[in-house]
């Protein structure tokens, strides 16, 4: 057997079937994607929370908005960028209420650091709601070079891989922290 007929089967013998079920608006309506929406974002909404938040609701999606306006359940939900502050680019709770899942792009303002970690957790904190840290790549190889970045205590998922996490130490395996 050659290395690539290994590397070939290993990669499908790690395949494995999860449920997907999309993730809705907080009106309950379906999520609707833009011609604008980035790639990555696309399928983390598509992939990442359907397999991983499955019936999760959609509560802020940077740029999703038609008008540029921030998303009216953030403002309802009362998370407002804190000066200096950034929204992570995906916030999905979910179906239960009981989890929140704050999701940055790797690619796009960066990862979850232990500063970032910290900082999320602060404007988000007095929700009521435990918080799960998510880093999203296009690739696994993207991630390779921010190993040694990431902060203990959250998760790591791939688009080429979206069966999979990575996740870096923490309380709980794909759980809260």
């Amino acid at each position: 057997m050659s290395s690539s007929d290994f590397s070939q089967q290993t990669s499908r013998s790690t395949e494995r079937r999860l449920a997907r079920v999309p993730i809705v608006q907080v009106d309950g309506t379906p999520v609707r994607l833009y011609r604008h929406t980035p790639p990555l974002m696309r399928k983390t909404i598509r992939e990442f929370c359907s397999r991983w938040i499955p019936g999760g609701t959609l509560i802020y999606a940077k740029g999703l908005s038609p008008d540029g306006v921030p998303n009216p359940p953030v403002i309802r939900f009362g998370l407002r960028s804190k000066s200096g502050s950034k929204l992570p680019d995906i916030v999905v709770s979910t179906k239960g209420g009981d989890l929140l899942f704050l999701v940055d792009m790797g690619e796009n303002i960066g990862l979850i650091t232990a500063r970032r970690r910290m900082e999320l957790a602060s404007m988000f904190g007095g929700i009521g709601m435990k918080l799960m840290f998510i880093t999203v790549f296009e690739s696994r190889r993207s991630i390779s070079k921010y190993l040694e970045e990431f902060s203990w205590g959250t998760t790591v998922w791939a688009a080429d891989a979206p069966d999979h996490l990575i996740h870096f130490d923490g309380a709980g395996l794909a759980g809260p922290y």
